[in-house]
């Protein structure tokens, strides 16, 4: 089979397309002949170094979000068969997503809903369970609360907009000018221009913040919180001593993969249907400049590659 994979760190030309054995099935997996995956930063991200932190021995395979049919199944699994059409994401620590066929545990995959097709389901897989987990879980986000949501045309934020909407949220997106009108389609209560000023000057009084970027943009992310108010970040880990500068709550999201709490929400959060939306479609080949478009930051919904 094809797959995307890293020799080294540091530069995403080092991500290669090979030819290698396809995967043997152990207990409690599922093979899945991959349809469609997601590109994701995580993936660029691990190029770049941060693979170090899963502990990935190179080379090491790529893509964390998935949908294709199932093709062989482990005796001791019950909840699929071959043929099911599924959806899932794979833990960063062992990813193989980007690839002809991947290996999941059954419970991180779900039953795709019968409307949607293959790309349309690997970009809401997990991007609606880093959204759910970080805002719901962690960030405890309660209906008539205010919450600000970084990138919110990107994979992850059109996602945590829809979810703050449906449970009754005011949410406030940041996003480049052409995707304003996007945003607010989304159900935000409002959009703002993270070009034209500082968001931190213009913005404030919020009950959580979702952190999609790290850096300068999530130590500031602090300065627009209410005393007592609840940071989390799903980019890069909490800067140091930034709890007790802003009086806040923070936490760095680890994301599950959780397949039946991803086929729950894909039942509707309070009757209100999820939807993503795909940038782009390419094929493997592409993957490198794809991995850059992420990079870059610009990327409106996912981009998914085809199989």
């Amino acid at each position: 089979m094809r797959a995307a994979q890293y020799t080294s760190y540091g530069a995403l030309e080092n991500v290669q397309i090979v030819d290698m054995p396809k995967p043997s099935i152990g207990l409690g997996q599922i093979l899945v002949e991959v349809k469609a995956a997601g590109v994701n930063p995580i993936d660029w991200k691990c190029v770049m170094g941060f693979g170090d932190f899963f502990g990935h021995q190179l080379p090491q395979q790529l893509g964390v979000e998935v949908a294709g049919i199932v093709s062989n199944v482990s005796s001791d699994v019950t909840r699929f068969k071959v043929g099911d059409k599924v959806h899932a994401s794979i833990p960063g620590s062992r990813m193989g997503g980007l690839a002809e066929y991947t290996l999941l545990y059954a419970d991180e995959a779900a039953k795709m809903a019968p409307d949607l097709n293959f790309e349309t389901a690997a970009a809401l897989a997990l991007g609606t369970s880093t959204a759910w987990q970080a805002m719901i879980e962690i960030g405890e986000l309660q209906s008539g609360e205010r919450v600000l949501i970084h990138a919110a045309a990107g994979g992850v934020g059109s996602l945590a907009v829809q979810i703050a909407t449906a449970l009754g949220c005011e949410s406030v997106g940041t996003g480049s000018a052409h995707n304003l009108d996007y945003i607010k389609s989304l159900g935000a209560t409002d959009a703002f221009d993270y070009a034209a000023a500082r968001f931190e000057e213009k913005l404030d009084d919020f009950d959580l913040v979702l952190g999609t970027f790290g850096g300068d943009t999530l130590e500031r992310s602090g300065e627009v919180l209410k005393p007592g108010g609840r940071l989390v970040s799903v980019s890069d880990p909490i800067p140091e001593g930034m709890s007790e500068r802003y009086g806040i709550h923070t936490n760095f999201a680890m994301v599950r993969s959780d397949g039946k709490q991803l086929q729950h929400l894909m039942t509707g959060v309070n009757g209100y249907r999820l939807r993503a939306t795909v940038a782009e479609t390419i094929g493997l080949d592409g993957i490198v400049d794809a991995l850059k478009q992420s990079r870059n930051g610009h990327v409106r919904g996912r981009i998914v590659v085809i199989f």
